[in-house]
């Protein structure tokens, strides 16, 4: 019986390490008053709560074959308690996302990303799971943030549950190189990828975040202005950033790299300059829950550097270049 029982265990064994490369963190903020609609047209204020997700591919990148990939990567938002709080919670979220119902009595909430469905009770969820895989792809090193507003009363009914599926394609896909292109593609590669890194593009947020003052009654004149000049002189530097990309890419043709600063970096950059922008307006109005706010957003733009350095490094990596040829950790 033992050895019969040893594979089946092992490969249990095997696929729960596999699960949990899947990774999520959630935080749930203090309640605050929130305006919601109700099914009769009208508006109610009610206490929310907000609720952040953020879901990860910690498996390690492959040299393009037998890559652990998750699919259908989503939330699960379960609601056990009657049409008082189910029609709240329904109508809070719905003002956050956008969503697909379909209108059945008692029912139980199912989030799959931005798609919605509700279904019934007597149904049960595996049948409704087998219907349905969506949501999002996940490479390794890849990140899922999910935000969404539920009501604080809803809180002892409701549980949330991070949804995936490992994707057998890319997990099993077997694959090997043929040599003989090393010599003209990785000094090319190599080239590229240095050009990229040299563009500096994180300097412009790390810059003015060390620079953030602490406003308060103590706040001077002064400071405020250094700020500003601060915020301005980054706005610079990210159009002289943007300008020297349009030059290095004129010289490469690597689609990959051409791709991540395109869909990755140019839009990040594009988010610093817009949110250094919110923050010398909120400067100029005096009002200190606006520059809280701006200050607040722009900060963000922290996390969203650390997830493009991660696609460089897993570029690098699976280039088979040494992050530290090209100064990474």
């Amino acid at each position: 019986m033992t050895e019969k029982n040893g594979p089946v265990m092992n490969l249990e064994t095997m696929l729960e390490s596999l699960r949990n490369y899947l990774s999520s963190e959630i935080s749930i903020d203090s309640p605050n008053q929130s305006t919601i609609p109700e099914n009769s047209g009208k508006t109610k204020n009610i206490d929310q709560v907000n609720v952040k997700v953020k879901v990860r591919n910690n498996a390690p990148p492959k040299d393009g074959y037998g890559e652990l990939v998750f699919v259908g990567v989503g939330l699960t938002i379960t609601c056990n308690a009657t049409n008082q709080i189910f029609e709240k919670l329904k109508n809070t979220v719905k003002k956050h996302t956008v969503q697909q119902w379909q209108a059945q009595p008692r029912s139980t909430v199912i989030w799959y990303v931005n798609t919605w469905v509700e279904e019934d009770w007597d149904e049960g969820y595996n049948t409704q799971k087998q219907k349905k895989i969506d949501g999002d792809t996940l490479f390794p090193g890849e990140t899922k943030d999910y935000e969404f507003n539920v009501p604080f009363e809803s809180l002892p009914y409701i549980s949330i549950k991070v949804d995936g599926y490992i994707s057998p394609g890319n997990l099993f896909h077997s694959g090997k190189m043929l040599p003989g292109f090393e010599k003209w593609s990785k000094p090319e590669l190599t080239a590229s990828v240095k050009d990229l890194i040299n563009l500096n593009v994180f300097h412009p947020i790390k810059m003015v975040s060390s620079r953030i003052p602490e406003f308060g009654p103590q706040t001077t004149f002064e400071q405020i202005t250094t700020f500003r000049n601060t915020l301005t002189e980054v706005k610079t530097e990210i159009n002289n950033i943007k300008e020297a990309a349009g030059k290095v890419f004129k010289n490469h043709y690597y689609l990959e790299i051409i791709s991540l600063y395109k869909e990755a970096i140019f839009p990040y950059l594009n988010s610093v300059e817009k949110t250094c922008d919110n923050v010398i307006t909120a400067l100029a109005s005096g009002n200190m829950d606006k520059i809280t706010e701006s200050i607040k957003e722009l900060k963000s733009n922290s996390d969203k550097s650390k997830e493009i350095e991660q696609k460089i490094r897993n570029l690098v990596l699976k280039s088979g270049i040494e992050p530290k040829e090209m100064g990474l950790n």
